[in-house]
């Protein structure tokens, strides 16, 4: 079954200097291998999470910045083929943004 993994972190809190940076970008890449090599990755994409980069879009129309105005904004997803919740869960963990912001995992809808 597919997991939609949805990574949140504060943008406040990302790091500012080069070799920080770097060291994250390196933490996300190893996971990222770690899940394939272990059959689990669908696939990942980093968003920009900056709210003036996003739009909301409702049936009363188009506004901008996220729908919802909290500290920790969308950073990116992995969609992950688990046999349950709990391993998917237990993987999501693994997630650097799981230490330093939060990781919601979403089960797929059968259609």
């Amino acid at each position: 079954m597919n997991y939609l993994v949805l990574l949140y972190e504060n943008p406040a809190n990302f790091p500012s200097d080069e070799a920080a940076r770097n060291a994250q970008f390196k933490a996300y890449g190893d996971f990222t291998e770690a899940i394939r090599a272990s059959g689990h990755f669908v696939s990942g994409t980093p968003l920009i999470p900056m709210p003036d980069q996003t739009r909301t879009v409702k049936t009363s129309g188009v506004r901008n910045g996220p729908a919802h105005t909290i500290p920790e904004a969308l950073v990116g997803t992995y969609v992950l083929d688990c046999k349950t919740i709990d391993e998917a869960a237990m993987i999501a963990g693994k997630i650097p943004a799981a230490k330093t912001g939060s990781v919601q995992v979403v089960p797929f809808m059968d259609m």
